[in-house]
């Protein structure tokens, strides 16, 4: 990898078929800081690869929502003509608070696809070309979206839950897309700071990439701040918004502590995702998606399901206990612990098993001041007991019921 972004290159191997002993981080550790770039030796025959760049719709100027969304497909378009020779895949991903490029290559050309990729993610201009016709299709799509549930939701669900702090749609809206600038896109680009980029790769077994940009060595991480661990909000909200829709959503959004275990806050998240697809299945519930928002004041547990009209209230209620842990003593029963903390480790290393996605859960990691994690080792040390710390560290959540009102199942 060369070093544009000007960062460290640590080799680290994840050992996939034994399970070393845990150890405390001491004060020499070498653990993760914004910049960082990291190569693993994964066990899988492609190369994945992530990058994290710190700003996503909610890094919007006033009055140009849509400004990272623009960014993010003009990004997509450079790297598709940069690997247009290439076998490999990529993929940008704007969300709230984070861009997020992800390549899957063949050993054959790793090496000349991770430097397209960090040459792409590092540069500051655009064609204007490409800038006219990204804007264009974007407000063509919103012209033809104006008024869809999804959307009005995503901006009630902004307001309500998160006073508008942190942007509404991802998208953003047509008038301010219509009228976004290549100047204001350049402004915004520039403000991008480089050095905050954190690059992963996991290479496949015997590939040997070139390690260059040493010079600035290992990084310590800082211990937690005070503003670090606090919550995001203090207060708990619960909105009903009746809306003439075909189906409902329900949110549940509960801050969490910055200095959580990240693998304990990951178990949390699986358990939530299989309360969400039960056995057998519900006719209630259609969809949903469990994630952690990293946002400026500190970490989110965001659920989202679309559910039908009538199973609404019994799928909030539901979901707000499960998020507040009111079947912790489930949990700490050690038979139903291990039988949960196995389902856990096979869907963890299910998902990993493509590459780009363990570079993007370990780039995310790294990002956020956690130092690399290993599957096996992290979910063999998991114990109950220590579980319980999470109950005192889910804040005060705030449930958004959207959609119409019906008899309740």
């Amino acid at each position: 990898m060369t070093g544009s972004l000007g960062a460290a290159l640590l080799l680290v191997a994840l050992q996939t078929d034994s399970l070393p002993p845990r150890t405390e981080p001491s004060d020499s550790a070498l653990v993760a800081a914004p910049g960082i770039h990291l190569r693993i030796q994964g066990t899988a025959p492609l190369l994945g690869a992530a990058a994290v760049l710190p700003a996503g719709a909610a890094s919007d100027p006033a009055g140009g929502s849509g400004t990272a969304w623009v960014y993010g497909r003009l990004l997509e378009a450079e790297l598709s003509r940069r690997l247009r020779f290439s076998a490999a895949t990529v993929r940008v991903s704007v969300r709230r608070f984070e861009t997020v490029v992800t390549l899957l290559s063949p050993p054959e050309s790793a090496a000349r696809d991770l430097r397209q990729v960090e040459e792409a993610v590092g540069q500051r201009r655009f064609d204007l070309e490409d800038f006219e016709r990204v804007k264009a299709d974007l407000a063509r799509q919103l012209r033809f979206e104006r008024g869809a549930p999804v959307f009005t939701f995503e901006e009630e669900r902004s307001s309500l839950m998160y006073d508008r702090r942190w942007g509404g749609t991802l998208q953003g809206r047509l008038e301010e897309v219509e009228a976004l600038e290549a100047a204001t896109l350049e402004r915004w680009i520039a403000r991008l700071d480089r050095a905050q980029i954190t690059f992963v790769a996991v290479t496949p077994p015997g590939l040997a990439l070139p390690a260059t940009d040493l010079a600035q060595g290992p990084v310590r991480s800082a211990p937690p701040s005070a503003s670090a661990v606090r919550w995001a909000w203090d207060d708990a909200r619960h909105e009903r918004l009746e809306r003439s829709i075909t189906h409902a959503w329900v949110t549940v959004d509960a801050p969490v502590r910055a200095d959580l275990d990240p693998t304990a806050v990951d178990l949390l998240v699986h358990h939530l995702e299989e309360i969400l697809s039960p056995t057998p299945p519900d006719p209630g519930i259609y969809s949903a998606d469990v994630e952690v928002l990293r946002t400026p004041e500190g970490p989110v547990l965001s659920v989202t399901a679309a559910v039908a009209p009538e199973a609404a209230e019994r799928w909030a209620a539901r979901l707000e206990d499960a998020v507040r842990l009111e079947d912790l003593e489930a949990w700490t029963d050690e038979r139903q612990f291990s039988w949960l903390r196995r389902r856990f480790r096979n869907a963890w290393l299910t998902r990993e098993a493509s590459p780009e996605r363990a570079a993007e859960r370990i780039a995310r990691d790294l990002a956020a001041g956690h130092a690399p994690r290993d599957p096996l080792a992290e979910t063999a040390h998991l114990e109950a007991g220590s579980l319980r710390a999470l109950r005192d560290a889910v804040g005060p959540a705030r449930v958004l019921v959207y959609g119409p009102v019906l008899g309740q199942s």
